[in-house]
């Protein structure tokens, strides 16, 4: 893996590898879609994809559930994701170590 990737506003390896610990710890089926595979030094496999995408509407939803953009503000204050589906780390890593 390349040490310099960028991924979900974050930098290198430990963010992409963050990430996909929190997404296979909340959801139970995630599909991923190959560009191809490579055999690498030490019978070693290589899979490799060009991009991930994920989006959702959070907001239109939520906006129903809770009357106005200021509730919904405070709603997502402190979430785990922000209103586009973006993880947010810190927030994630806090609710590892506070239950």
């Amino acid at each position: 893996m390349v040490p310099h990737l960028v991924f979900n506003a974050e930098r290198g390896v430990d963010a992409l590898l963050k990430h996909w610990l929190c997404v296979s710890l909340r959801f139970e089926h995630v599909e991923v879609e190959l560009d191809g595979m490579k055999k690498g030094p030490a019978s070693s496999l290589f899979a490799i994809t060009s991009s991930v995408i994920s989006t959702t509407d959070t907001l239109t939803p939520m906006l129903q559930l809770c009357g106005s953009v200021e509730d919904v503000s405070r709603v997502f204050e402190s979430a785990l994701i922000s209103p586009n589906f973006q993880w947010r780390a810190r927030a994630w890593a806090r609710s590892l170590f506070l239950g």
